[in-house]
């Protein structure tokens, strides 16, 4: 799964199994599918801090909305 971070996270795996995963702020990633029954993923989402990134026109749309928050300083 793909997502776009717009602050730096660490998402656990919902049963331990696995090793946290981490994200950086105003980034692109790719994490494991897991990630999304996280709960800070869910908490995350819900906020519009972290969005997931399906298309290129996804992608286009979260660079142009991280930059014009980049430019009004926030």
């Amino acid at each position: 799964m793909r997502v776009f971070s717009r602050k730096s996270l660490m998402f656990h795996h919902p049963t331990g199994e696995e090793a946290p995963v981490t994200v950086r702020a105003h980034d692109f990633s790719d994490v494991p599918d897991w990630v999304a029954h996280s709960t800070m993923f869910r908490w995350a989402l819900d906020d519009g801090v972290v969005s997931v990134i399906e298309s290129k026109a996804d992608e286009v749309q979260a660079e142009k909305a991280a930059a014009k928050r980049g430019k009004a300083g926030g």
